[in-house]
């Protein structure tokens, strides 16, 4: 396998690479949120006993991850019903929009195929 070196690659590469990249910024952040600074608080007041913390227990200590983790799977549940609710509500929008189509249809081709009363090629007793 033989690769190039920088020197060796096209210019067009090179200047397209270059132009790339100088439009690109790259960023890091992270996000603890209030529930995990609050748990990691608590968990430190516990640990060093600090505040009357340590006689809580502990799922109390760490209430507050849990609060984080069942707000997050809420909205991402909710989010989903409501995902869900649309779809259907379009499904059943397309239901109606095919009856409402084939009604037309099957009343269209009714009224053509009725014969019409008054022309010369009806026979009346």
């Amino acid at each position: 396998m033989h690769v190039r070196r920088a020197e060796e690659r096209p210019r067009h590469c090179a200047a397209a690479l270059k132009g790339y990249m100088a439009n690109k910024t790259v960023t890091h952040t992270i996000s603890f949120g209030w529930f995990g600074l609050l748990g990691v608080i608590l968990v430190v007041f516990k640990l060093l006993a600090i505040g009357g913390v340590e006689t809580w227990s502990w799922w109390l200590v760490l209430l507050p991850f849990y609060l984080g983790l069942a707000i997050m799977l809420g909205i991402l549940f909710g989010g989903a019903l409501i995902t869900v609710a649309i779809l259907l509500l379009a499904g059943a929008v397309d239901v109606y929009n095919e009856r409402k189509r084939r009604n037309a249809l099957r009343r269209k081709h009714i009224a053509y195929d009725k014969p019409k009363k008054g022309n010369d090629f009806d026979v009346h007793p």
